[in-house]
Parts: C-alpha cells; sequence; structure tokens
C-alpha cells in the first residue's frame, strides 16, 4: 500500500489561542505538511474539496467553524481533532495579543464571536464521524501529544520530534493577518458564507447554529 493510500485527511478545530499553529508545526513530519489557518482564505466552495483531495496535507484551523459539516460531507474519512480550551482563557489571550499591536477590540463582541464559534467546535465534538477531543491543557503532555500524532499521522509518535517542541511557545501572526484580509476581502468572504450554507442545504445538512456575525 503506497503512504498516499495509507493517508487521510485531517482537521484540527479550535478557536484561536489554543496552539494551532504549534499543532501544525508538531504535525507536519516525514511526508506531511499541516496547513494552518487556510479556512479564512477560501475563495470558493469547491477548493475545500480539491484540498482535501491533496495528497499528504493536512490542515490546523482557528476559524473552520463553518466548513466542518462540509469537510465530513467531501470527505467522510476525514479525522478531526477538536481542541477545546475555556473561553475566558481564549478571549483573554486574544485580546491581549490584538491589542499588543493596536488592534481596536470590542471586547463584548468579539468575546460573544468565540462563544459562538465554540459551539460549532462542540457540535463537531459530538456528531463527527472520526474525532479525537483534547483539552487544551492536556497538550503540554507527552502522552495527550502522542495521541493527536498517531490519530492524525500514520507513523508512531517520535519522542525526539516532540522534546524538540516541547515548552515552545510558537507565536505567529496569523491572527493580525486574518483581521486585515477580512478588512480588505468581506465582500467575498461573506460570498463564500453564503455558497457554504446554500451547498450545506442542498445536501440536508443544514447547521444546527445560525453563522449570522461570526466573523
Amino acid at each position: 500500500m503506497s503512504y498516499e493510500q495509507k493517508h487521510t485527511p485531517f482537521v484540527i478545530l479550535s478557536n484561536g489561542r489554543s496552539r494551532t499553529f504549534w499543532l501544525s508545526e508538531f504535525l507536519s513530519y516525514g511526508h506531511i505538511l499541516c496547513l494552518h489557518d487556510i479556512a479564512f482564505f477560501i475563495k470558493e466552495v469547491d477548493q475545500i474539496r480539491r484540498l482535501l483531495n491533496t495528497p499528504t496535507v493536512g490542515f490546523a484551523e482557528s476559524t473552520a467553524c463553518l466548513y466542518w459539516r462540509l469537510i465530513e460531507y467531501y470527505r467522510p474519512d476525514t479525522k478531526f481533532v477538536i481542541v477545546k480550551r475555556d473561553l475566558a482563557q481564549i478571549v483573554a489571550s486574544g485580546i491581549k495579543l490584538l491589542k499588543t499591536v493596536g488592534v481596536e477590540v470590542y471586547e463584548d463582541k468579539y468575546a460573544a464571536i468565540v462563544a459562538r464559534h465554540q459551539r460549532h467546535f462542540n457540535t463537531a465534538a459530538k456528531f463527527a464521524e472520526h474525532k479525537l477531543v483534547v483539552d487544551f491543557e492536556d497538550l503540554k503532555e507527552e502522552a495527550c501529544c502522542k495521541e493527536v500524532f498517531e490519530f492524525c499521522l500514520p507513523y508512531k509518535h517520535d519522542h525526539d520530534h516532540w522534546k524538540k517542541l516541547e515548552g515552545q511557545n510558537l507565536q505567529t501572526d496569523s491572527t493580525l493577518k486574518t483581521f486585515e484580509y477580512f478588512r480588505r476581502h468581506n465582500k467575498r468572504i461573506e460570498q463564500v458564507k453564503a455558497e457554504t450554507l446554500k451547498k450545506l442545504r442542498e445536501i440536508r445538512l443544514n447547521p444546527v447554529y445560525s453563522f449570522e456575525g461570526a466573523f
């Protein structure tokens, strides 16, 4: 059996500030590249299907709550890892980051968006066919990381690989880029949202929660 035949898509789902970037580095191993936060830049619904059928690629996403049901429809074998973190911690961490670089934040609205995203992730944790649910705090431990690694990848856990990344507070500017991208391309993003909801209805996978105002 070839490597490509062994590999099935995997998607890490979590709110922002929940180690998605660290996980993308950890799960980029061997022939696999784990991409980070590309869902926000989807230009058309069919692009989701094409991405899922790209061999040796996985995804670590903090903006994919809109797409998880469609992902599972296109690739029923997709493995989901849902990372749960205390909402108050997510909000505090996100606001701190944005204020540090001078981005104006409406704290109540930001907290409401985070909570709405979490409801979608909770739905994935309950209904996704192939899933692993982990706690953010447990990702500090090798045992949890090993479970994620072997759930997603067709490899045995590599202690040395984990040790190299252990304790590293890997940061990315993707949050800031996402805000800037939203400002520049809000109209197109709203169009993709509408197309996604239309597709979900066509395949009789109506979302459990409204996405209104989530982005």
